[in-house]
């Protein structure tokens, strides 16, 4: 009896084990399947944007810096877009920061919420990388020579956390899977030469993770979502910050001791400003249309002017007419 049932207990050990061996070569098989995808992915030639050239200009003198937020990727408003890059063609722009979410990454990676309405699935990321390639290309055309800075935003950041998401062994796989579709690689930056900087990772401007700092001010994606968040972000850095994220203009000026007066600034959105998902937290939102330009002296003090977009026209549209000695026929 003994006997039996050891031959019994045997067969099924022997049976567990033979079912663990056949989830193992199928998640193998899988795996494998993976990495091809993302090899050929990786070894794919697509075209190469053009480097814009080195400014001629030094900043020894002072310089024009242009900063965007929030654009979008496809939810890009082309109106308010078409009025940005009319400015900022006769602006004589030197430096352009880019604050983030300047691609939606929606489609299969939109966890934050669930599609409401069929039109949001009517777009894939492929469309929306290439509304944000197209983008860029309009923005780089508009400001040759310029020296660009693209901080990573919070839908940018998507891509990598959907990577650790996703049910693969090695981290180097992870990696090689955000190489083969993260918008820092797809929107080809190294290749235009726009210098990104990610929010999980220091670089050598400040001590602080994903900020980026110019002469007397920080810059960053995200502060706070808060109706009052430039005071929020004053409290946070104690100096000169602008952010995007929260997708509508705002602004304070503070004077703290030992410090002096210091002002937190953001420029609002460029993106789509009644998107339909916004429809299930309410018919209305706050948002503003607006980008920002600062006027840099060669000690790091500036002027910055938050430039309303309006109905699809520029505030400052009339300013840049006489700037650039431009005249409307």
């Amino acid at each position: 009896m003994d006997e039996k049932l050891k031959a019994i207990a045997e067969q099924a050990e022997r049976a567990k084990l033979e079912s663990e061996l056949a989830t193992l070569k199928k998640h193998l098989a899988e795996t494998k399947k993976i990495n091809s995808v993302l090899s050929e992915e990786l070894n794919r030639r697509g075209a190469t944007p053009a480097k814009t050239p080195k400014p001629k200009t030094t900043k020894t003198t002072g310089h024009c810096r242009a900063i965007i937020s929030d654009t979008h990727g496809c939810h890009l408003d082309l109106r308010a877009w078409s009025a940005v890059l009319a400015d900022l063609k006769r602006l004589p722009v030197r430096e352009v920061v880019l604050l983030g979410d300047h691609a939606e990454t929606g489609g299969f990676l939109a966890e934050h919420h669930v599609p409401m309405f069929m039109a949001e699935a009517q777009y894939s990321y492929a469309d929306d990388l290439a509304a944000a390639n197209q983008m860029l290309d309009e923005l780089q055309a508009a400001t040759p020579g310029a020296e660009y800075h693209y901080l990573e935003g919070n839908h940018e950041g998507r891509i990598e956390k959907w990577c650790m998401q996703t049910a693969i062994y090695s981290g180097d796989d992870r990696e090689m899977l955000r190489r083969a579709i993260a918008p820092e690689f797809r929107l080809k930056l190294a290749e235009r030469g726009i210098r990104y900087y990610r929010r999980s990772e220091f670089n050598e401007t400040t001590k602080e993770r994903g900020v980026l700092q110019l002469g007397n001010c920080y810059f960053v994606h995200e502060v706070s979502s808060a109706k009052n968040a430039a005071k929020i972000a004053l409290d946070k850095f104690a100096g000169n910050v602008v952010f995007g994220h929260t997708h509508r203009a705002d602004s304070a000026t503070v004077r703290k001791p030992n410090v002096g007066t210091i002002s937190a600034y953001n420029p609002g959105c460029l993106c789509a400003a009644r998107p339909l998902w916004q429809h299930t937290r309410g018919a209305v939102n706050e948002w503003t249309h607006g980008f920002a330009i600062q006027l840099v002296q060669k000690d790091g003090s500036f002027l910055h002017i938050n430039v309303p977009v309006v109905d699809g026209t520029s505030l400052l549209m009339p300013l840049t007419r006489t700037i650039g000695g431009a005249t409307d026929e």
